[in-house]
Formats: C-alpha cells, structure tokens, sequence
C-alpha cells in the first residue's frame, strides 16, 4: 500500500495510480431527439437523464458505456448502455480516455470525487466480474422475494373473494375465534 495523496481515500495499492476526473473519463452530453423520433418499440434503445425513456431507428453510441442523468428526477444517477444506442441529451455519456472497464467505472462515478485511484485494467475487470457475480445475487434474491409477494397477494385476493362470495363458511371461523377468546 501507498498514501494516496488525497484525504478521502486513503492508501490504495502500491500499482495503483491515482489520476484526476478528467484524465480517466470524458463526460460529454448526449444528442438532442426530438419526442416524435421516439417510440414505444423500435430498433434501438434511448436513453434519457432517467434511463431508457423509448426506441429510434437510429443510433448515436455503439459500444458499452457509462450514462449518467443530467436532468430529471433521477439527475446524477448511473445506468449502463451496450450495443448500439442514442443518448439524448439529457444524459452524460462516460467515454474513457484510455481503456477502462465500464462496470468499474460507473461504480466509482457513484462514489465520486476528483480523483480516482485507477487500478490496472485486469483488476478493473476483476472488480467489475465481482461486481456483476454480487449484485446478479442480490437482483436473483429481489426477484424471489417479489414472486413470493406477488403469491400472497393472490392468495390475499382469492381468500377474500372466497370470503365475500361465501365459498368459504366463515361464520364457523368466527364462532370459533368467539370461543378462543372467551
């Protein structure tokens, strides 16, 4: 390990280098789309400052990068794009200055400051295969727990159509709910 020079981060690996904001990554706006090029379906993906907001048939990105929203409710947020797509200009596109991992990156923009400790790209890739592994894990888990949610609600909704529609004789339930408390 090495004192990293800045106070927030402390030591970082003796490989590692710690550079400013802009020399890692260009932030530049995306392109302006007008509401009527943008549909419910279509070719290719666009992104606004609140993440996908509909489809064009034309592109402006091809690749995997970082957005970042620029407007909007979710103003500052990070999503990822991949393949080929139109950023609007209500986003910021990350472009790396050199060969990054975007994974990486998009995390440490989460937590930013004006300097990032930069690892080298195997590393930045290992760090962004955890990633990936960990939070596969726990989106995985969140959907389990939704399914099961979702179940109850149908179990909720079918007792209580049972009940009010008398497939269930629920003056027995009562009577005996009477008892157990007397």
């Amino acid at each position: 390990m090495k004192p990293s020079g800045v106070e927030w981060l402390g030591e970082v690996p003796e490989r590692w280098e710690v550079k400013r904001l802009k020399h890692v990554v260009y932030l530049k706006s995306g392109d302006g789309i007008t509401a009527e090029e943008i549909e419910p379906e279509g070719k290719y993906p666009v992104y606004g400052g609140n993440g996908l907001r509909g489809y064009t048939n034309k592109y402006s990105h091809t690749g995997h990068y970082v957005l970042i929203g620029r407007q909007g409710a979710l103003c500052g947020n990070i999503k990822y794009a991949n393949d080929k797509f139109w950023a609007s200009e209500h986003a910021v596109v990350a472009t790396p200055c050199k060969p990054a991992a975007t994974i990486w990156l998009g995390e440490l923009l989460r937590i930013m400051e004006l300097f990032l400790p930069v690892p080298p790209l195997p590393e930045q890739r290992s760090i962004s295969a955890f990633l990936d592994r960990e939070t596969a894990k726990l989106d995985t888990l969140i959907s389990k727990v939704e399914a099961v949610i979702l179940k109850l609600k149908e179990y909720r909704t079918a007792l209580i159509s049972a009940a009010v529609t008398g497939k269930i004789d629920v003056s027995t339930s009562l009577n005996a709910g009477v008892r157990e408390a007397a």
